[in-house]
């Protein structure tokens, strides 16, 4: 009975053995699967970050184009603003130009008048030191009114 207990403890003894050597071999073949897997998981997730970081990359840079539009826009409507203003003042002196050019005419227009009534009158006057004097007066008023007119216009 030594015998048979020794052969059979044998035979388990070669079993153990043979299944050791089996798992051995099957460990050594997982260790390199999951040293694979490893590699590619590292792989994975470095693309994985290259990825996040260009898409953070990309939404940043849908929010500084944004902020550039919206930066000229803010621009545009200072320009115009301004031109509003500039164009309102323009108006301004649109105006008061036109009523200075009025009154220059109407000036010019007195003037005018008054050498037509004074003509008049030198033809029917009596004496030529009158007719100078008046002569005089109205030079300077035509070239009052002619100045004015100039300034108006200008």
């Amino acid at each position: 009975m030594k015998a048979t207990l020794l052969k059979q403890l044998r035979e388990e003894y070669n079993q153990i053995i043979d299944h050791t050597n089996k798992t051995s071999a099957l460990a050594v073949q997982k260790n390199k699967i999951v040293k694979e897997l490893q590699a590619t998981y590292v792989e994975t997730e470095a693309r994985y970050n290259k990825a996040k970081n260009l898409q953070e990359a990309a939404e940043k840079l849908d929010l500084l184009k944004a902020e550039l539009a919206w930066a000229h826009i803010k621009e545009k409507e200072a320009d115009l603003s301004k031109s509003i203003v500039e164009t309102e003042n323009a108006k301004g002196r649109r105006k008061q130009i036109e009523d200075k050019i009025e009154e220059a005419q109407r000036k010019y227009q007195e003037c005018k008048d008054k050498v037509l009534e004074l003509e008049k009158n030198h033809l029917q006057a009596a004496s030529p030191e009158e007719l100078n004097q008046q002569l005089q007066e109205l030079n300077v008023k035509i070239s009052d009114g002619s100045k004015a007119l100039k300034d108006a216009k200008v």
